[in-house]
């Protein structure tokens, strides 16, 4: 039989935040965390400017984020079920420091790669783990609450990494570095508090004892309950995704627009939309909401093409917020549909 150890012991000594106090830091993680994903966005055509690379090289960053990502989540999801959210956190924010630091002192292509592929792997191992925990911290009776919180502090997060460069590139003195000075600093408190905050995996695992062999993390009577919010999800945010990808190129080379500022606030408002739409319909069921979501797509993309054909900002306004819509309805349904038929044992994974 696996033994598992219990901390009551270590934790005694060390004052730990519960309650109400504890869901601040974890949502705090989740935008910091989630804000670094998206910081560069408004800066890539500086970066090809001035290191001199094409479309298909910026392509290939934005797939080593996502080659990060996966493998981690495909070897790590579940770490933080095996030893505890707090122990999984941490290296993960140290992860993101550091990704952020070259991401700061950054002169080459390869110091592109390097600090996409550590942010990937700093959100994979973040992601399931600070919703599970967030999860976790709220009682039965409030899981709606958590999977609604989640999904806006998530999402409204995502759209204040382009918003917040795009206003220190056009405003502050070192457009390309002063915005990750100040995201590291910012994640100091943060390890502080996580460190502070109360742990929720009563059983853990030693080192010598952890599973990291890949799997399906569905149990094979949920995989057909599992396949309509995992689809969901996954197409909502592939339509996320291409729309980051172009959006700043759609603004600065077809809509003349090369102000900062500006192409940080239109990806913004994709997100901001979805958080907002997020608590707007707060009283749908899941999966109305989530089938609402897929649905939306459609018109977003629609709106994305005609501004493109004609060429018209207002078009892009337009789809930039069915989109937002999209992604509000679309993420939240999928994650609470995941979080009500996940065994408690296996919620990050």
């Amino acid at each position: 039989m696996t033994k598992t150890f219990a901390h009551s012991r270590n934790t005694s000594r060390t004052p730990r935040l519960r309650g109400g106090g504890s869901i601040a830091p974890v949502a705090m993680q989740i935008v910091l965390m989630f804000t670094l994903t998206t910081l560069p966005t408004p800066l890539y055509r500086d970066y090809m400017r001035a290191f001199h690379f094409s479309i298909l090289t910026l392509t290939l960053i934005f797939a080593t984020y996502s080659a990060g990502t996966l493998a981690t989540l495909l070897f790590l999801g579940r770490l933080s079920d095996q030893i505890g959210r707090r122990r999984t956190s941490l290296p993960a924010i140290g992860l993101a420091a550091i990704a952020a630091l070259i991401f700061l002192l950054a002169s080459n292509i390869p110091s592109l790669f390097a600090a996409r592929l550590l942010t990937g792997i700093a959100a994979g191992l973040s992601s399931g783990t600070a919703t599970a925990w967030l999860r976790d911290l709220h009682d039965d009776s409030e899981q709606k609450t958590a999977s609604i919180r989640t999904v806006a502090v998530n999402v409204f997060a995502l759209g204040l990494g382009p918003l917040w460069a795009g206003l220190f590139a056009a405003f502050a003195p070192w457009p390309m570095r002063l915005s990750y000075l100040v995201y590291i600093l910012l994640l100091i408190p943060l390890a502080v508090a996580i460190a502070a905050t109360a742990e929720t995996v009563k059983e853990r695992r030693r080192p010598s004892q952890l599973s990291l062999k890949p799997r399906i993390g569905v149990p094979r009577p949920l995989w057909a309950a599992f396949a309509a919010p995992g689809v969901t999800s996954f197409v909502i945010f592939a339509l996320v995704g291409f729309y980051s990808a172009i959006a700043p190129n759609l603004l600065s080379q077809t809509l003349g627009q090369s102000n900062h500022a500006i192409i940080g606030g239109v990806v913004f408002e994709l997100f901001c939309v979805a958080a907002l739409t997020v608590y707007a319909t707060r009283a749908w069921s899941s999966r109305a909401a989530m089938l609402s979501g897929a649905g939306a797509m459609l018109p977003a993309l629609a709106c994305l093409v005609l501004a493109q054909a004609l060429p018209s900002m207002p078009a892009l306004l337009a789809g930039t917020a069915a989109g937002g819509i999209s992604l509000g309805l679309g993420y939240r349904g999928s994650l609470e549909v995941a979080n009500e038929i996940a065994p408690e044992n296996q919620r990050a994974e």
